[in-house]
């Protein structure tokens, strides 16, 4: 019979011994039989749960999403990309938007009954008068083409009801999760939602902001025990330069892997922070304008999410709630500078 150790690689390089793979697999060998490695951190078995149907709900939201830009590439093939405009039907999945696919799958082929049960600020005259211009070409359009876009709706109608259902899946596992391990789930809520961008779905209804916090108990867990330093939770999201070396040879110093479902959150909050005008945000933009400066508006938002990822850690790590110290803006601060 054998044992299995999961051992941490870190502990061959605490020895400052030259590093090779041959080296380090039996460094780790020596002092796992001893006893004196340090163990990998594994998961509770709950959070598999919880990670493992966020994931598919993360996914089902991706194809849901997929299919409504088909349902957009249609309309354009047929010659209705007047439609797509602001000054007309932008929204498809939208109140008027689905009244008027519903009108064109029930066999209605008239625009002025197609756009009968369009929202009251769509029906002044000018802009009622547009949309149906612009659905004038579905007078010609061919039953198989109308066949394709009942399947592509009834997708996006079927995944309508499952996503419902895995994000209640996903919230009741992770509430089964905190009363096994005895941990106030209340709490851990108010911390996360403390932090800058994250939006509370329970006062704003937001499905980001749903789906952000429940990633962020996923994919991190209850607590962030696993990084001794927020450098290396940083890293491990995916938001920080990994130096990578073999035999004392470095290789590269770019973003190698990370966690892309979090790493993904973070990213769009970065976005939103950036060109947020809210005074508590104004460390960050100061610092996306200057990575900006010198590098690519992309590497300048991931250096935001950085600072996230960092100030995520914190909060976590000493049960506090985020209170933003720095509430001057960058203009403000040129013309103190002056005085």
């Amino acid at each position: 019979m054998y044992e299995v150790i999961v051992l941490n690689p870190a502990t061959a390089k605490m020895l400052g011994i030259p590093k090779t793979d041959r080296m380090d697999a039996t460094l780790l060998a020596m002092l796992g039989s001893a006893g004196l490695g340090l163990p990998s951190f594994i998961p509770h078995k709950l959070q598999y749960a919880v990670r493992g149907a966020n994931r598919d709900l993360m996914r089902h939201v991706k194809k849901r999403s997929s299919e409504k830009v088909k349902v957009k590439h249609w309309f354009v093939e047929q010659g209705m990309n007047a439609l797509l405009t602001k000054e007309g039907l932008p929204d498809l999945s939208g109140y008027s938007g689905m009244s008027v696919i519903n009108g064109i799958l029930s066999g209605q082929r008239d625009v002025v009954k197609l756009t009968q049960n369009l929202h009251p600020r769509l029906k002044k005259p000018e802009r009622l008068r547009y949309i149906q211009v612009a659905l004038k070409p579905i007078e010609s359009v061919d039953p198989f083409a109308i066949r394709q876009l009942s399947l592509t709706v009834s997708k996006i109608n079927f995944m309508d009801q499952l996503i419902p259902t895995y994000h209640q899946l996903v919230w009741d596992a992770l509430e089964h999760w905190t009363q096994t391990t005895n941990v106030n789930l209340d709490r851990l809520i108010e911390v996360v939602l403390s932090n800058p961008g994250f939006v509370d779905p329970r006062v704003k209804r937001s499905k980001m902001g749903a789906s952000t916090l429940l990633t962020v108990f996923a994919e991190v867990g209850l607590n962030v025990t696993p990084w001794p330093e927020a450098k290396k939770f940083a890293r491990w999201i995916g938001v920080a330069p990994t130096v990578n070396s073999s035999g004392g040879k470095q290789k590269s110093n770019f973003i190698i892997g990370g966690n892309p479902f979090l790493r993904e959150h973070l990213l769009q909050i970065a976005s939103s922070i950036v060109t947020s005008r809210k005074p508590e945000y104004a460390p960050f933009r100061d610092k996306y304008w200057r990575i900006n400066s010198h590098r690519a508006a992309n590497q300048a938002k991931v250096g935001v999410a950085n600072s996230l990822a960092r100030t995520l850690y914190a909060c976590l790590r000493d049960d506090t709630l985020y209170k933003a110290r720095y509430l001057k803006t960058a203009k403000n601060r040129k013309r103190s500078a002056k005085k």
